[in-house]
């Protein structure tokens, strides 16, 4: 049987105990676990399913885990005769995305995130950043105050749909701007404490890039949505349309 579409989840999307089911019942999901095991140089089966909510939360764990954890389920579908016409992804799952449309190989998958949240870590290691979600305010009056910030670096980054845009930058001052509408406006911070996709990110680019020239590429087997969600708004209606347009 074949669907649509298979979306995949970023960050955060990250529980422990998560792909156990995958792994006692699916042969397929099993051999995901192993390989990711394999080309990360740690046991993916035993973090996700042993790690606390704390440790499995910290980046260089929960991409790898939940990379892993989105191409074991992807496994056991095709395991049962179920297919898809297009991959796509949330931040993180852009990576699973490729991976699923053969884009990538799995293993050269493993080897990308592992690399990307290791690099992700450091940087979080070393930044006092993190982000936080906006919620029921204007993205004009948002982006306005993040241009009023004069010592530091707060930017406006993830657009997810009217009423809600994510910041990110260094910490006190994200929490400054988070706090500055007094009209009925909800602020959530974020667990990772990583300013992803902020400016802060350059040195990450980088290094990230020299991983990313070295996999293999072979013909995908997929339609592959990218899903550019620093400066673009992606609605599931949009996600169909780009599909309807390639058949």
């Amino acid at each position: 049987m074949e669907y649509g579409f298979a979306f995949f989840p970023g960050q955060g999307a990250q529980a422990p105990g998560m792909g156990k089911d995958l792994y006692e019942n699916s042969k397929a999901a099993r051999l995901v676990f192993e390989e990711a095991s394999d080309g990360a140089g740690i046991d993916v089966a035993k973090l996700c399913f042993e790690s606390d909510k704390e440790t499995l939360s910290r980046t260089e764990n929960s991409q790898i885990a939940i990379f892993t954890h989105s191409m074991a389920a992807l496994a056991a579908l095709r395991e049962n005769g179920v297919a898809f016409k297009a991959a796509a992804g949330f931040s993180l799952g852009e990576y699973t995305s490729l991976a699923a449309a053969g884009v990538v190989t799995l293993a050269d998958g493993v080897k990308i995130v592992s690399k990307r949240g290791k690099l992700m870590q450091h940087a979080a290691d070393t930044i006092d950043g993190g982000m936080a979600a906006i919620l029921g305010l204007e993205d004009a009056k948002i982006e306005e105050a993040c241009a009023a910030v004069k010592n530091g670096i707060v930017r406006p980054v993830n657009y997810n749909c009217p009423g809600q845009l994510v910041i990110a930058g260094e910490r006190r001052r994200s929490q400054r701007r988070s706090k500055t509408a007094r009209q009925p406006v909800r602020g959530v911070r974020f667990r990772s404490l990583f300013p992803a996709r902020s400016t802060r990110r350059s040195w990450q680019r980088r290094q990230l890039s020299f991983v990313l020239l070295s996999p293999t590429s072979p013909s995908p087997r997929r339609l592959w949505i990218s899903t550019p969600i620093w400066t673009v708004r992606y609605t599931i209606a949009a996600i169909f349309r780009s599909i309807l347009s390639s058949t």
